[in-house]
């Protein structure tokens, strides 16, 4: 998945670029959101759900705004499915659900701790106060 700033939406030649190397989707969120729910140890999954097939289906028609906001629409229903049915299915995994968001800075913290002044050690408590 290629990650863009949004609100907009790439160029063709940009969409043929990222075609070309390898990316299935283009989306313009998930990035910073993932990185943070990964440095606060926060399990965290994406749904990709697609509204413009832009260049990746040379048959379907130009992109317009309808377009896209008509498929945002349908999406926002198919997302509550998909919630609705694997939020029951997640839960009863219980702590079988093993992964390794809820210990991801266990390796990331290299600096001593020693070394750390206590107003940084304060000021990020919430995130690091069980590894330093």
């Amino acid at each position: 998945m290629v990650v863009m700033e949004g609100p907009q939406f790439s160029t063709k030649a940009e969409s043929r670029t990222y075609r070309k190397l390898g990316f299935d989707t283009i989306g313009m969120t998930a990035l910073p959101e993932s990185k943070l729910a990964r440095e606060a140890e926060i399990c965290y999954a994406s749904m990709n759900l697609v509204t413009d097939y832009d260049v990746w289906y040379p048959e379907h028609d130009e992109v317009t705004v309808e377009m896209v906001v008509a498929n945002m629409v349908a999406n926002l229903e198919t997302a509550k499915a998909i919630v609705r049915y694997a939020l029951p299915k997640m839960e009863a995994q219980g702590d079988k659900a093993i992964c390794g968001c809820p210990t991801a800075l266990a390796g990331a913290i290299i600096t001593d701790p020693s070394k750390i002044p206590a107003e940084k050690k304060e000021q990020l408590k919430l995130l690091i106060q069980k590894y330093v």
